[in-house]
This record gives C-alpha cells, structure tokens and sequence, in this order.
C-alpha cells in the first residue's frame, strides 16, 4: 500500500463499503490519463447506514466528512480518520467518544492523492487547522499520514510486519481496536501524542515478543 502510494501520478483508491466501491467506479471510469490502483479488503464489510452517515459521493474528492459531533460550525476536539476496512474501526471509536461527550469528526479517506488534488477551501473545511488532534487509522504505516495528522497528530497503524491470521486476532494483537484509537485521541486531544521514540520501544518490545 505505501509503495503504491509512493509512485507519482498514481491514484489510489481503498474503499470502504459498497456505497464508495460504486462512487469510486464512477470516479475512475472516465479518466484517460490518470491511472488507478484498487485495494479491496479479502473479509466481509458491513454497508454503512447513509441515513445516519454522509453520502459517499464524496469518494469523488478522494476524502470527506463521514460524521461529526461538533456544531454551528465550530471546530471538532478531535478529528479522526482513515480508510478501507479500519474506517468501521474508526466508526466504533467515533461513537465510543461521542457518547463520552467529545466533539469528534470522522473522515472517510479512500484516495489520499485525490483528496490533496482538491482546493485548500474543501481541504480546509474537511481537516480545518484549527484542530491539531488528529488520529489517522490504517493497517499500514504512518509514511502516508504524516502531512494530515501533523506532529500533534498520532497514528494508530503497523509498526511490524504483517501476521497471518483471522481478521479479529490480528488486530487485537496488532493493537487495532477501538481502546487503541481512543487511548491514541485521548492522548492528542490532551497534547500529548505518541512520540517517535515511543513508538521505537513499542516496536522493540513487539520484536522481543516474537522471539
């Protein structure tokens, strides 16, 4: 994924729910100059509930608003995001901290290349500056993260390789679970994210473990 990511010109998409693998088509069906790569999950997603979340249409600019607590215009406490199948992780977590309280926003992200094609105004008011604490979630790793979360921002992604397994003991002992999204939101909604050299001793013990 992140070296897909990493070819210039190439788009790529990562799909959520059925409702973005069809705006997605239409996206990509007319283009003529602009190649794409699709990454489909293996497992079985749920279809999000359009009525209590946005319309996927916004697939078109690569990212959008999914859902969001916050009101009257005012900036969100803490903006999550992601794409493919840890968007439904991103969902759970988005409702575990509303019901605490928290003005959270959740952004769908299925082309991270698409959406930094769209004008500052939509990225702007999608990702707006003034909130720092930013959560990114995606089995992958931080690389393709770091110019929308920020250094206030956290990641909650792989920092090892891969593990072959039914989908729900890999993220339990990957750490992608919805505890681990709010640990990271708390942390950078109290300006304290994860830093570098953290993360280096999480890495380290994650290898020690495996031996």
């Amino acid at each position: 994924l992140g070296c897909l990511r990493s070819i210039p010109g190439i788009a790529v998409f990562r799909p959520c729910d059925a409702n973005e693998c069809l705006e997605m088509w239409k996206f990509i069906m007319p283009l003529q100059d602009q190649p794409v790569a699709i990454i489909l999950s293996r497992q079985a997603l749920p279809t999000l509930d359009r009525q209590r979340f946005a319309s996927a249409e916004g697939v078109h600019k690569g990212g959008y608003i999914l859902a969001d607590t916050s009101t009257n215009g005012a900036a969100p406490e803490v903006i999550l995001m992601s794409t493919g199948s840890e968007v439904h992780l991103m969902v759970q977590a988005h409702q575990e901290l509303a019901a605490s309280g928290v003005k959270v926003r959740s952004v769908s992200l299925p082309s991270l290349e698409i959406f930094k094609q769209q004008s500052q105004e939509y990225i702007d008011a999608v990702l707006p500056n003034a909130c720092r604490a930013r959560v990114s979630i995606e089995a992958s790793r931080r690389d393709s993260w770091g110019s929308l979360i920020g250094l206030d921002g956290e990641h909650v992604g792989m920092i090892t390789f891969g593990l072959s397994a039914p989908i729900k003991k890999v993220q339990t002992e990957k750490g992608m679970t919805v505890e681990a999204v709010m640990a990271a939101a708390r942390r950078v909604m109290s300006g304290k994210p994860r830093e570098i050299s953290s993360r280096a001793q999480v890495l380290k013990i994650s290898l020690v473990a495996s031996h």
